[in-house]
């Protein structure tokens, strides 16, 4: 016997509490509400996982430089330090210097 069977008259709130008229046995929606718990549990926990993950990522990255931008910089600093050196212009003996016209 429960308790909605036990009143003079019945109570939809008891006989919501217990179960009747739902199909649901005792203990089942203790059941089910224990495992969306402990869904919800699994997903902060996630969260809280993957805010972690990305924080330590940020916090490696600032101490530790990206391989690819040092590359890059370490190309730019070559590109500074060659300075172009003028093509020096081959004369056969028979030619002029450029500037002949301005000797007198």
């Amino acid at each position: 016997m429960n308790a909605a069977s036990t009143l003079p008259f019945p109570s939809p709130l008891l006989a919501a509490l217990s179960g009747e008229g739902f199909g649901i046995i005792d203990g089942q929606a203790s059941q089910a509400a224990d495992g969306a718990a402990l869904v919800m549990l699994a997903v902060v926990f996630g969260v809280i996982g993957l805010i972690c993950v990305f924080a330590w990522n940020m916090v490696r990255r600032s101490r530790q430089p990206d391989p690819t931008l040092e590359f890059l910089d370490s190309l730019q600093q070559e590109q500074k330090s060659e300075t172009p050196t003028p093509a020096r212009e081959t004369k056969e003996s028979w030619e002029r210097p450029s500037d002949w016209w301005k000797n007198p």
